[in-house]
């Protein structure tokens, strides 16, 4: 007779995201944040198991500049590495900095098509129309943004944004 299959398994044999599966592995995000002296590997790493563990193309880190006026690319995983540092929105500009100034999600599945959407083609992003922003906050403090994103017709649901804002 065979094994019932594991979160694991399902998640992968499925191709979606577990979402249970994704909070059980907060203990990896925490190993990852304690375990890095540098805060641009620790944001690398985090971009990379959080795109894991949503199957998503690509996922960015956005962090305010010193003056709070602009938010900077600190991290990616599926975009161009040279657009790092370089990148910037200003704070409410585009999908990101509206989540950013407005402490809330902004999810899209259309993204290329809403008005607010701040294209930036030569980081390569313009395949992946589908679109999550969730806010990285303390307390009510303004600390970030994270970015998600998937090619069309791999849509992302409320889900996936309360998965996100959880951890």
């Amino acid at each position: 007779m065979p094994k019932p299959l594991s979160a694991r398994t399902r998640k992968s044999a499925a191709g979606k995201p577990d979402h249970l599966d994704f909070l059980y592995d907060v203990g990896e995000l925490t190993a990852v944040v304690t375990d890095s002296a540098d805060l641009g590997a620790c944001l690398q790493r985090l971009a990379a198991l959080v795109a894991k563990h949503l199957h998503t193309a690509v996922c960015s880190i956005y962090l305010p500049d010193e003056t709070g006026q602009s938010l900077v690319l600190r991290a990616t995983v599926g975009l161009s590495p040279a657009a790092v540092g370089t990148t910037r929105l200003k704070a409410g500009e585009g999908l990101a900095g509206q989540a950013f100034e407005e402490l809330r999600p902004i999810l899209d599945n259309h993204a290329s098509r809403n008005p607010r959407f701040k294209a930036f083609p030569a980081i390569g992003e313009a395949p992946f129309d589908c679109f999550l922003a969730v806010p990285i906050r303390r307390g009510l403090a303004r600390v970030g943004v994270l970015c998600v994103q998937r090619r069309q017709g791999q849509p992302f649901r409320a889900e996936d944004a309360k998965a996100l804002q959880t951890v």
